[in-house]
């Protein structure tokens, strides 16, 4: 039987032991968190069969998974793997990849390494938010950084499976990180610029805006209310995609707003049908 220590018990940590669990993967838990309160939690809900608040701990386990923010991932990672045993296996769960990557390779440990990342969860963070089913369907990258032999590529597959994702292979950190910052950190960026524009307008206009919001002004900000921390972290460590990925939404608004300035119905309505199209692909 394997063991899986998984350090940082939120969100995603959880919905993974959960997934284990719950398709019956002979994998014992080992829950790593600096709060006593999670670790409570996660023994109480059958998330885990051991916990432990210190890092160290994880030289128990055949594989390790950093399920923390990334800044997180990179401060502990020296600790984590000079505690690992040096035949385990190292897993991420990392928003962001380079600049963990890079600090792996600075460490110079050598554990094998897999670096994942599952493209589901909700905004809400914590252990109480963990569901196992939120990976159904959904996309489950990895990435392999060092020595992945058949046994480690073995258990990734077993990982992926429990969690009922759609395994992907992604063929550079760079292509990793540049993807992402248009999928997910983008959106995170124009929840916060909606919201913000919401309540300057409601300063200007003789209604609260907010009371005025229908589901699609709701659909497009959901991702404001995710948790601060780990969204600084992803925008923060990868700064160059995503003011990137900014500059090329801005100049695509732009290319509207002069169609709509113009008057141009039918360039317009040609931008919004390939639009469709190209959403039906999702």
């Amino acid at each position: 039987m394997k063991r899986l220590a998984i350090i940082g018990f939120g969100h995603i940590g959880a919905s993974i032991a959960g997934a284990l669990q719950n398709e019956k993967v002979p994998t014992e838990i080992l829950a790593i968190d600096r709060d006593p309160e999670v670790l409570k939690k996660a023994k109480k809900r059958g998330l885990a069969k051991e916990t432990s608040t210190e890092i160290s701990s994880c030289h128990m386990a055949d594989q390790v998974l950093l399920s923390v923010p990334v800044k997180s991932c990179v401060e502990i990672l020296r600790e984590v793997t000079s505690s690992m045993n040096p035949a385990a296996l190292l897993l991420d769960v990392a928003s962001t990849k380079g600049v963990l990557l890079s600090e792996f390779q600075q460490i110079g440990s050598p554990v094998r390494y897999i670096s994942l990342h599952p493209l589901a969860g909700t905004e809400k963070p914590g252990i109480d938010s963990a569901r196992p089913g939120i990976f159904e369907g959904m996309p489950f990258l990895f990435f392999p950084v060092q020595k992945a032999d058949e046994q480690a590529l073995s258990d990734v597959d077993t990982i992926i499976t429990a969690c009922k994702g759609r395994k992907i292979e992604v063929k550079s950190v760079q292509e990793h990180d540049a993807t992402l910052a248009l999928t997910i950190h983008l959106p995170h960026v124009l929840a916060y610029a909606l919201t913000h524009l919401a309540e300057e307008s409601s300063g200007t206009l003789a209604t609260d805006v907010f009371s005025l919001a229908g589901r699609s002004f709701r659909d497009s900000t959901r991702v404001a209310s995710s948790d601060i921390q780990m969204v600084h972290d992803f925008l923060s460590t990868n700064t160059d995609q995503t003011t990137t990925a900014i500059d090329q939404l801005i100049d695509h608004l732009g290319r509207i707003k002069k169609l709509l300035a113009a008057g141009n119905d039918e360039e317009l309505k040609s931008v919004m049908k390939n639009a469709q199209k190209l959403r039906k692909r999702l």
